[in-house]
């Protein structure tokens, strides 16, 4: 390693350690982002800070929006698969254990002179492009993740000595920017602002020449069942060689079980634009169909808008589809693979699920991956001693208030009802979300399903309690 790339590393370790000095996990959650302009004005960075709530602490940088916002989907989408699938187009980097850092790492920290003793003090960096396995930084990108971390630093620094007020819970994002003059600033804004703007990075579809002609197509007197899944284990590009991770779209006749479409998804497509082209193709090769059926609610929700404009009719429902499973099954068969990737259940399994109300005070709940979200805010409920008199919801982007991950018992899309759907459907391994009781009062339990076993569960039961609750209405007074 010469001294330009030493140089380089050395300034990403020193701002990462600095940065670890505040400790910034401990207030800060993943909903908070952290935004900044490059010096020329030609880039926008975005951060997020991980570790609260868990025992990983690390931090996340995307090099601009449209990676921000592709991760961004996967991760509310809940999609059953690895978790790296959701950590695309970004560098991570982590606090972890002597045994999860390669040797090419180790060696670099060797080489900076930096000394990891401790459990959870081994600092590393993993490049994670989009959908394959990670891979160490390129010279490139520790440069300019150099520069990204001492501008992180510096929000961090702002923050922490009192000199930004930030409102953590308001959903503010903190923003960096150089002005004409050469002199730095920081501020916030709310993240609202950048998230509707980073929504018009997945519109092209939408308004292309494509959908007027599809809806000017005469309706043709079949319906087809789409899915997609993401196999489980990776495959090799065979341009570079390198591994990924492809969905598979499948597009069957709802009747027949007359395959119409199977794409493997490239890794350099979006998921629902590579939904809305094999759509475009059936329509063209075989006529516009009068109805289109889904069991999985993300893909749903990514065609809803197409199919709205081109005037398909979209049917979700719970139960599989049949012909869809059919045509796997013989896919697969054929293809020599033992499994089926599943998009629709964890079925027979328990689920260990931490609920924290505040910092030492939560609840560690075994319950079956069969009960529903509205079965598991009962337990939840239980479990911390309050009263079953008010209205629930669960986000599962771990984002409050969000509309996208949103299961109420209280809200008109129908879909999206907490007694409708079991934690298998929803839920996966390692899965952090929110869980919001008393809209008014507004009690919020930060959650996470910290394992999945095999083990019988046939009633919710407590298996860990830490800390007094606090009263449900602690400025009532009691009357006999």
């Amino acid at each position: 390693m010469n001294e330009k790339q030493l140089l380089n590393w050395r300034r990403i370790y020193i701002a990462a350690l600095r940065i670890a000095e505040f400790n910034p996990w401990d207030v800060i959650s993943e909903e908070t982002a952290f935004i900044y302009s490059t010096k020329d004005g030609k880039h926008v960075r975005l951060f997020k800070i991980l570790g609260q709530y868990c025992d990983a602490c690390g931090i996340a940088f995307y090099p601009g929006f449209p990676e921000y916002w592709s991760a961004h989907r996967l991760m509310m989408s809940n999609p059953k698969n690895e978790p790296f699938m959701y950590m695309q187009d970004s560098i991570y980097g982590f606090w972890d254990n002597e045994e999860d850092v390669s040797e090419k790492n180790k060696k670099l920290l060797k080489d900076l002179r930096i000394v990891c003793k401790e459990n959870g003090s081994w600092l590393h960096f993993e490049m994670y492009e989009e959908r394959r396995l990670p891979r160490e930084l390129t010279d490139a990108e520790a440069e300019i993740l150099a520069d990204a971390l001492e501008n992180l630093y510096m929000m961090l620094k702002a923050v922490f000595e009192g000199k930004l007020p930030v409102d953590f819970k308001g959903g503010d994002a903190i923003m960096r920017k150089c002005d004409e003059n050469g002199t730095w600033y920081n501020g916030t804004i709310p993240w609202e602002y950048f998230e509707s703007d980073m929504m018009n990075y997945h519109v092209k579809l939408r308004n292309s020449k494509k959908l007027k002609e599809i809806k000017a197509m005469p309706t043709m007197n079949y319906s087809i069942e789409l899915d997609e899944r993401c196999l489980k284990e990776p495959v090799s590009d065979p341009d570079s060689g390198t591994l990924f991770f492809p969905f598979i779209i499948t597009a069957v006749d709802a009747k027949t079980g007359f395959v119409y479409s199977v794409n493997a998804l490239p890794y350099e497509e979006k998921i629902e634009e590579g939904l809305i082209d094999t759509l475009s193709e059936i329509c063209h090769e075989y006529g516009k169909p009068k109805g289109i059926i889904s069991n999985d609610l993300e893909v749903t929700k990514r065609i809803e808008d197409f199919c709205n404009k081109t005037d398909i009719e979209l049917k979700f429902q719970r139960k599989k589809l049949p012909q869809i499973e059919a045509a796997l099954e013989d896919m697969f068969d054929y293809f020599g693979f033992e499994n089926i990737p599943s998009n629709n259940c964890i079925s027979g399994k328990t689920f260990y699920i931490s609920a924290s109300l505040m910092k030492g005070c939560y609840r560690h709940i075994k319950i079956s991956s069969e009960a529903t979200l509205e079965q598991l805010h009962e337990a939840i409920i239980e479990a911390f001693g309050f009263d079953d008199d008010h209205a629930h919801a669960f986000f599962l982007d771990n984002r409050a208030w969000s509309k996208m991950g949103y299961y109420s018992k209280f809200i008109e899309d129908e879909r999206l009802h907490t007694s409708d759907f079991t934690l298998g459907q929803v839920l996966e391994d390692k899965q952090q979300f929110v869980y919001v009781f008393d809209f008014g009062d507004e009690w919020k339990f930060q959650c996470k399903v910290l394992k999945i076993t095999d083990e019988p569960c046939n009633e919710a039961e407590i298996v860990r309690s830490v800390g007094e609750s606090p009263e449900q209405y602690p400025d009532c007074e009691d009357f006999e």
